[in-house]
């Protein structure tokens, strides 16, 4: 029963589903575990005593050849579920990452491949590469975007993302570049029936209509999303993916605002203007 309300306490703070069903495997080997070590539950750990054990648990993944990045992964949802419980989440530290240079494509090619876009892609793929390259989206935050997350003004308009593991909530502004695949994608989707043509406010409140759907008017997942993009990428004749567009997008603001670390954080949702630094000489593709 706490494990589920430990779901729904994530699903409050905006975690998005899959991170919801990844904390629980999380939190499944955490307590196999403990079990091993004759505690049958991570609440019967006394407040106070979870980082010894969150460590040892740590030690244990670490011995067990487990990535860094795996590792963090579970301190992450042990601190989180700590938090829940009262603890105030838990003190054991984060394991060093090697960090490899991100992938990004120069800016000739990413600046030369908007006619080929236009002519390959539906009005709704268009929408979303053209998205991932002028807001610099997480595969997350690009699939669980909905119609009501976007404002648009006379000049441009604003993207609403909410918070994700790693990255902060935060407001995009976009210029008339995005403007009219956004707009088109949305008069489509009137067209198609999968939005009202005029929401009441109350609708506009309550209903969460996702952004990105398929025929069956459900929402496009993740790897749904990346499969498109590898489908130009096959078009273009280049190793073109979700992380590559973001990486593209984050070198090319990292260049513009070199001087400005702190405001480019807030723009990225990084939570950490450290991270930045890995963006500055990327590896062109």
């Amino acid at each position: 029963m706490i494990n589920q309300d430990f779901s729904e306490w994530q699903r409050a703070q905006g975690y998005c589903e899959s991170i919801v069903k990844t904390s629980r495997g999380h939190l499944k080997c955490f307590r196999s575990f403990l079990l091993r070590n004759a505690i049958s539950s991570p609440t019967l750990i006394p407040p106070g005593s979870q980082t010894m054990w969150v460590n040892g648990y740590r030690q244990d993944l670490l011995d067990e050849g487990k990535s860094p990045n795996t590792v963090n992964a579970h301190l992450y949802t042990l601190n989180s579920y700590y938090k829940f419980l009262g603890y105030g989440g838990h003190q054991s530290a984060r394991v060093p990452e090697e960090r490899s240079r991100p992938k990004a494509l120069s800016a000739k090619i990413s600046g030369g491949y908007s006619g080929i876009v236009d002519r390959a892609l539906s009005v709704r793929d268009k929408a979303i590469i053209y998205t991932a390259f002028y807001a610099g989206l997480s595969v997350a935050e690009l699939a669980s975007m909905n119609v009501e997350d976007i404002t648009f003004y006379t000049d441009g308009g604003r993207l609403t993302v909410p918070e994700r593991t790693r990255l902060k909530g935060r407001r995009i502004e976009f210029l008339k570049t995005l403007k009219p695949h956004l707009k088109a994608h949305v008069i489509d989707m009137i067209r198609k029936g999968q939005y009202p043509d005029c929401p009441t406010s109350e609708q506009s409140q309550k209903v969460e209509t996702p952004l990105w759907q398929n025929r069956q008017k459900k929402r496009l997942t993740g790897r749904m999303i990346q499969s498109i993009v590898n489908n130009l990428g096959a078009i273009l004749d280049l190793p073109l993916s979700l992380n590559t567009i973001r990486n593209t997008w984050l070198a090319a603001e990292s260049a513009k605002r070199k001087n400005d670390r702190a405001r480019l954080a807030r723009m990225s949702g990084f939570k950490s203007g450290q991270t930045l630094v890995h963006y500055k000489d990327p590896v062109i593709v």
